[in-house]
């Protein structure tokens, strides 16, 4: 694992600051806004990735996502770059990172409400940036410090708080998990959020621009030769950071809301009730059990927008028709058809009231087989 080290140069202006380091790797330092900071580790090459499908403060990205390098959609206040022989540092908003050198270590700092500099990040002093080639993994490692509480991370076991558990940022089904010790679970977010218990006005939160797998280790780990410590390994090359501070009048969570942006509004056809309970796709008689809960939706008048996988449905596909009435769905009708597939996924498709009689699918999710 080699561990980034030595500064080779420096160089700085209102846009914020590069750091050449070794193997033409560099570090890019930004004040994007007044409460944003951004870090970007990357090699020569630049990132593996150069699309972000999460950060976009203003549109929603799409499936091609965001260029990572188009920065219209932040204020970029000036950054003041200073430089001597016995100190490096970058100004710029709330915001004050002193870079040192051998090996590289950033201490961040915000102005807190009676405008003096408070530290809040510090990166570990005997080494916080790492690559792995063996492993093709990019470590960014930072001091614990023993006033703070740990949040965020998306959907995860335990309690709230996260100190001294080490968690995986990936997504499975975990249907019958530990509600106390479980890992992972159905969705992670690269999100972590530092409140001091002795400044809690300066609250930080790190975002990692990244969807590759990766671990958070808030302390679980120990080591001698080091201060205490918590890190991020991400299965990538290279990092994007993203550091968010609160404002007077928001939160740290309503400042990560205006980073990533509101979610796009959901088409209509997503809003129904989807019935997707396991419990008919692992029932014994789950061909009985499956019409008879067709039966059941029919009777009640409870319409259906979506149906689960069922893995014990011999010989059948079925075709859902969903007809809208008005702005409300009416209930499902099907009709069985032979076929040679012994286990499949059903074809759904959706169709407006005035285009049932051509049968032209407005949504179709296709046939398939395992």
């Amino acid at each position: 694992m080699k561990i980034f080290s030595k500064i080779l140069s420096k160089k700085g202006g209102k846009a914020g600051a590069v750091l050449l380091l070794t193997n033409g790797w560099q570090m890019r330092l930004r004040i994007l806004e007044d409460w944003l900071l951004r870090i970007t580790l990357e090699p020569s090459d630049g990132l593996t990735i150069n699309k972000t499908w999460m950060v976009c403060p203003k549109d929603p990205p799409g499936l091609s996502g965001r260029n990572r390098e188009n920065l219209n959609c932040f204020k970029r206040p000036n950054n003041s770059f200073y430089c001597s022989k016995d100190k490096t540092s970058l100004i710029g908003g709330k915001f004050k990172v002193i870079i040192r050198n051998n090996p590289l270590a950033l201490e961040i700092s915000i102005l807190d409400n009676n405008n003096q500099w408070k530290t809040v990040l510090s990166d570990r002093e005997t080494g916080s940036w790492y690559w792995d080639k063996k492993h093709k993994t990019t470590s960014h490692y930072q001091l614990r410090k023993k006033g703070d509480r740990l949040y965020g991370l998306g959907e995860k076991s335990g309690p709230l708080e996260r100190s001294f558990r080490r968690f995986r940022m990936s997504q499975i089904d975990a249907l019958g998990y530990n509600a106390e010790k479980s890992d992972p679970l159905y969705k992670s977010v690269p999100w972590l959020m530092v409140r001091s218990i002795n400044n809690p006005e300066c609250d930080v939160g790190l975002l990692y621009d990244t969807l590759s797998p990766a671990v958070f280790d808030c302390g679980s780990e120990h080591s001698n030769y080091h201060s205490n410590y918590r890190y991020f390994k991400a299965e990538t090359k290279g990092l994007d950071l993203y550091v968010l501070t609160r404002t007077q009048d928001q939160s740290l969570p309503a400042m990560l809301v205006k980073l990533t942006g509101m979610p796009p509004l959901p088409p209509r056809w997503s809003l129904g009730f989807q019935f997707s309970s396991m419990e008919l796709a692992d029932h014994p008689k789950g061909e009985r059990a499956f019409y008879d809960f067709l039966n059941h939706c029919k009777t009640f008048n409870i319409p259906i927008s979506g149906l689960p996988r069922l893995r014990l449905i011999p010989i059948f596909a079925l075709a859902i028709d969903l007809k809208y009435e008005s702005a409300q769905m009416g209930w499902i009708s099907f009709i069985p058809y032979k076929s040679n597939l012994t286990f499949g996924v059903f074809s759904i498709s959706l169709f407006t009231k005035s285009a049932r009689s051509s049968c032209l699918p407005l949504f179709k999710v296709p046939l398939c087989t395992p």
